[in-house]
């Protein structure tokens, strides 16, 4: 096993300056922390052949497939957020119109905020919030395009799972299935109707 660098820059217009591992032995790593987003292209001093690049993007984490085992399934959301540690496996109870989240993972900041961007259609009316089953005053709530920006300050970094509560949640039919369930009925009152002026008799 060889000794490298993680020196940022490349090989044809040598270091930038932004970070350099120095000399890194067998066994060892290094670790960089950045701070802006961009394109970082790196090389090894001692094998410049040895390139590679790391793209840090802004942006959030998502929680795919909110919603596909609730009612028919129609009703499903990819849930941004952003959180020190991985939000995951929602659970949505219609009779108390709430949906629950599980915490899990070690933190990777100091960042006690959990960011939820929960959409209208999933939830609204955000009337209260509990971690581990204990209400917190400790939220906010921003409103942008029929989303819901809900700002959980202070979430221990043992906590397990986060409940919100609003005045409606995700219907248990999605819009096709009611209109469906809908035209049913008024074809079954229709021909209801009809079946009863057919044997009305003739005077």
């Amino acid at each position: 096993m060889a000794t490298h660098t993680v020196t940022s820059g490349t090989p044809l217009n040598g270091p930038d300056g932004i970070f350099d591992s120095g000399k890194i032995g067998p066994g060892k790593f290094f670790v960089q922390k950045f701070t802006e987003v961009g394109e970082f292209p790196y090389y090894c001093t001692i094998h410049p052949w040895r390139t590679g690049l790391v793209s840090v993007v802004s942006g959030h984490s998502y929680l795919p497939n909110v919603g596909s085992d609730f009612g028919d399934g129609s009703n499903v959301f990819d849930l941004e957020y952003k959180f020190n540690r991985l939000v995951d496996r929602a659970s949505i109870d219609e009779s108390a119109k709430s949906i629950s989240f599980e915490l899990k993972g070690n933190t990777i900041n100091d960042d006690d905020t959990l960011t939820l961007f929960l959409p209208a259609a999933l939830i609204s009316g955000i009337s209260s919030v509990s971690i581990d089953g204990t209400m917190t005053e400790e939220f906010a709530q921003e409103f942008e395009d029929e989303i819901t920006i809900l700002i959980i300050n202070e979430v221990p970094s043992d906590a397990k799972s986060i409940t919100i509560t609003g005045t409606t949640i995700v219907p248990e039919f999605g819009t096709i299935t009611i209109i469906i369930l809908g035209i049913a009925i008024i074809s079954v009152i229709a021909i209801s109707v009809n079946s009863k002026l057919n044997i009305i008799p003739r005077s």
